[in-house]
């Protein structure tokens, strides 16, 4: 992540602060509050107050179509996404999972020039934009600071004797007026001038992060359309829900799941069932008992869980899987740990010995008496929302999680 870059949840892409949902933009005033003065990216209000533009009037908090979203926040299938505009719904041809690997790859290394060169841009603009508001700050101060702060201080000794006055109503004081006079500069048309280059830089900056969204929102869309089976190959799942407390998580988690894995996958076994509790407890799949969930449950528990149950779909799958973590995980002395807080005690996992560390450590998790693993489950939560991050640092379990979803490890 460069220092502009924050996450795009479902692809593991990084762009500007952009990104957040643009029809609550007064809802992120900034991305990291903390900055305060030092913050690099202009924030919707700041843009408002100092460069003279309105988000809503430039389209901001339009929101507009989107052609498809493999997640929401946490996870899961963003339900405001419709299916129209932006792009292809399908890929024109059905890619072996190499393939999807090389297109992801290419795709990543083609976000990370993008970001790199946005970031060099950007800090120019910023910078020039800097330059133009400490130039504007030091022309706009009152031509006789003492006078301005003493009727400043008068206008809020008379608000503060008012307590229900509101604000609307103290700015037709006569002591408020004062204070605005007094707050005149020196040299008006000077300031004036100073803010009307200040403001056009920061139409420069708008502009130039709306291009820099533009450009990962085309990284984005390939990215899907790599990672999507196309149409005519998905499975279509018969699903069975008692409780209905998550209904909508799970009819969204399933039309993902579906976008993901292909008929071949599933040798004919379609029907999974969701068994919904209102309780407090910790999901899981079983079997016998499908998927459990939860109060607590979220997005990303559901594909997870549903995971585990294509992993169960056939023992190819799973002996592939459970070869993976034995080969990346063997040597001697490598002992099982555990997993630490907020697991049980007899929770464990085993560390790479491969060179490689995993992504999460609970990758590694070992179950006493079963061969099920954490691999399939874990991979397509990061399939769904960090593609470009697995095929980039675990090429070949991202190649094993497409190949489970696309049938291929069916033919072994």
């Amino acid at each position: 992540m460069d220092e502009f870059g924050m996450p795009v949840e479902g692809l593991g892409l990084e762009v500007g602060w952009i990104d957040y949902d643009s029809t609550a933009w007064r809802e992120h005033p900034d991305p990291d509050p903390d900055e305060g003065d030092d913050d690099e990216v202009p924030t919707p209000e700041w843009v408002k107050a100092i460069a003279g533009l309105d988000p809503d009037e430039e389209g901001w908090g339009d929101g507009g179509s989107k052609s498809f979203c493999p997640t929401g926040p946490g996870g899961g299938v963003d339900p405001s996404c419709s299916s129209g505009g932006g792009g292809s719904s399908e890929a024109p041809a059905r890619m072996s999972s190499q393939q999807v690997l090389d297109k992801v790859q290419e795709l990543g290394k083609e976000n990370e020039a993008r970001q790199e060169s946005d970031k060099v841009e950007r800090k120019k603009l910023t910078d020039e934009f800097k330059a133009l508001e400490a130039r504007y700050k030091a022309i706009d101060v009152p031509k006789d600071p003492a006078a301005y702060q003493a009727a400043q201080q008068a206008w809020l000794d008379e608000r503060k004797a008012n307590p229900g006055q509101s604000y609307q109503e103290s700015m037709k004081s006569p002591l408020y007026a004062k204070m605005k006079a007094a707050e005149a500069p020196a040299d008006p048309a000077a300031a004036a001038a100073a803010r009307e280059k200040m403001q056009e830089q920061g139409k420069k900056v708008v502009e130039f992060n709306e291009k820099s969204r533009e450009g990962a929102d085309r990284i984005k869309e390939k990215v899907i359309e790599a990672i999507r089976v196309p149409q005519a190959d998905r499975c279509k799942l018969e699903v069975h829900m008692e409780g209905k407390a998550k209904k909508a998580v799970v009819e969204s988690n399933v039309e993902l799941f579906q976008e993901l894995v292909s008929k071949d996958a599933l040798g004919g076994r379609t029907a999974v069932s969701f068994q919904v509790s209102k309780e407090d407890g910790r999901a899981s799949y079983s079997d016998d008992d499908g998927v459990k969930l939860f109060s607590g449950s979220g997005k990303k528990t559901v594909l997870h869980e549903m995971g585990h149950w294509l992993e169960h779909k056939g023992p190819d799958i799973q002996q592939a899987f459970v070869a993976y973590r034995r080969r990346v995980t063997e040597g001697y002395g490598n002992r099982p740990k555990s997993l630490g807080k907020g697991y049980r005690d007899d929770e464990v996992y085993k560390e790479r010995t491969d060179g490689k560390k995993w992504i999460n450590k609970y990758m590694g998790k070992l179950y006493s008496g079963s061969s099920s693993t954490e691999l399939l489950s874990m991979g397509l939560e990061l399939l769904a929302t960090k593609p470009t991050e697995l095929a980039g640092r675990d090429p070949e379990l991202f190649k094993l999680v497409v190949g489970a979803c696309r049938g291929e490890l069916r033919k072994r």
